[in-house]
């Protein structure tokens, strides 16, 4: 009886092991977000610097083109179209720490379903009241395109961006 008691001791820390490192493996598609934040969070403090781009899908970029197209000509002062929310569409925020970076942006990713990638992350880590305010939430939806994952759309605040850019293309077309 002792014997098995033994065993079984070993036995349960072994397997919360491989479980533990099973579960933290990264997909391609977290993997491919989160190098895209690694080089994009380097850049935040440098106005120079030239910004790493997502790799997107051809119908996506075809959409932004068509979206950024469509609003210069006819947006006028209107909000329209990638880059116009006054703000910063990857990280969601029109301010940010002064010393944010990767390291201390409390940046986790997930995949609740295949090819999607659920990131959240903290654009004030210094402040030390009302964190929840400074949580951002990006999806990112990817989708498999001439052997690479691309992002598809990207979901912020339950407002998809594909569907944005449609909506604002439609307006302006009437």
């Amino acid at each position: 009886m002792n014997l098995i008691f033994r065993n079984l001791l070993l036995f349960i820390p072994v397997f919360f092991c491989f479980s533990c490192t099973s579960y933290q493996k990264k997909t391609e598609g977290q993997k491919a977000i989160e190098a895209f934040y690694q080089a994009y969070f380097k850049t935040l403090h440098e106005p120079q610097s030239v910004k790493p781009q997502l790799r997107l899908s051809s119908s996506f970029s075809e959409l932004i083109v068509k979206n950024r197209s469509i609003c210069k000509a006819k947006a006028g002062s209107d909000v329209c179209g990638w880059d116009s929310r006054h703000g910063d569409d990857y990280l969601n925020a029109q301010e940010i720490d002064a010393d944010l970076t990767f390291e201390n942006s409390e940046f986790k990713s997930s995949e609740p379903k295949p090819h999607w990638i659920r990131i959240e992350f903290n654009v004030f880590p210094s402040a030390k009241t009302n964190k929840s305010n400074y949580k951002r939430v990006i999806e990112y939806m990817m989708i498999r395109e001439e052997m690479n994952l691309v992002v598809d759309d990207i979901i912020i605040d339950g407002q998809s961006f594909r569907k944005i850019f449609s909506d604002e293309i439609e307006h302006y077309n009437k």
